[in-house]
């Protein structure tokens, strides 16, 4: 994979920073790599769980452009990361670490009760936030913008008190919704679902008949066999809700500098 870095690295900083008086830890785990990497995804998954952190994320492979991996795919030299693989070893992931007393509290991400981050959760439910950097998206009053990616032109802009801003999207009311529906479905939280009339009702209890979901206190949250579809279920939900033509964001790019 190229990494910097393995296994005994992250051991060690755990144990740094932990001798540094920080126990609330965080570990990323990856799956669903190219099949022609050797690689145990379940002893990968045992030994995250040895560390004993308090929350652990489990992220599928995104082939970023310009990357080793990506030209390897690109060149014939390695498979693209398989769905077949993906499916398998996320729902591994969320049974066994269900098992050790973890909490899937969102798609990709597993805490002891208690110590869900407070900063994931601010995205999930649509509440502003601002980011700093180059490339960093930022989200206040409904309307989205995202910083200049490339260092130098960030870094110049900034230095001759110009705005880094490449663009901006204020969504329609259309497309709120989807994300709204989306990012439910992405938590644990879930959506109230059942107390709609007609096809929404309809599409949530076939989704439970399915074992996609589940019912509790009202709402409708998937299962680990769901997330594997949300985008799909999402979209099925959003178009019973309403059908027709949306209308298109508002928003643009920025030249780098522009205010």
């Amino acid at each position: 994979m190229g990494r910097l870095h393995d296994a005994e690295d992250v051991a060690e900083a755990l144990d740094r920073a932990r001798s540094a008086g920080i126990h609330n830890l965080s570990v990323d785990l990856i799956l669903g790599l190219p099949d022609t990497v050797e690689r145990s995804f379940r002893s990968d998954l045992e030994r995250v769980l040895s560390l004993d952190v308090p929350h652990i994320s489990v992220y599928g492979l995104t082939v970023e452009p310009n990357t080793p991996l990506a030209r390897q795919i690109r060149e014939g030299r390695t498979d693209p990361p398989s769905d077949g693989r993906y499916r398998q070893e996320f729902l591994l992931g969320a049974e066994r670490l269900a098992s050790e007393g973890y909490v899937q509290y969102e798609i990709s991400n597993f805490a002891w009760p208690g110590f869900e981050s407070r900063h994931n959760q601010a995205y999930w439910s649509r509440r502003d936030y601002l980011g700093l950097g180059n490339g960093a998206h930022s989200f206040v009053g409904g309307v989205r913008w995202w910083n200049d990616r490339a260092w130098g032109r960030y870094r110049d802009a900034v230095r001759e008190g110009r705005s880094a801003v490449s663009g901006w999207e204020r969504p329609s009311p259309a497309q709120v919704r989807l994300e709204e529906l989306w990012l439910g479905l992405r938590t644990d939280r879930g959506l109230d679902v059942l107390s709609l009339a007609g096809r929404p009702a309809e599409l949530a209890g076939e989704w439970i008949s399915r074992g996609l979901a589940r019912s509790r206190n009202g709402r409708v949250r998937l299962t680990p066999r769901g997330w594997l579809l949300t985008d799909e279920l999402a979209a099925e939900l959003d178009g019973a809700l309403e059908k027709g033509p949306r209308p298109p964001a508002v928003g643009g790019t920025l030249r780098p500098g522009n205010r």
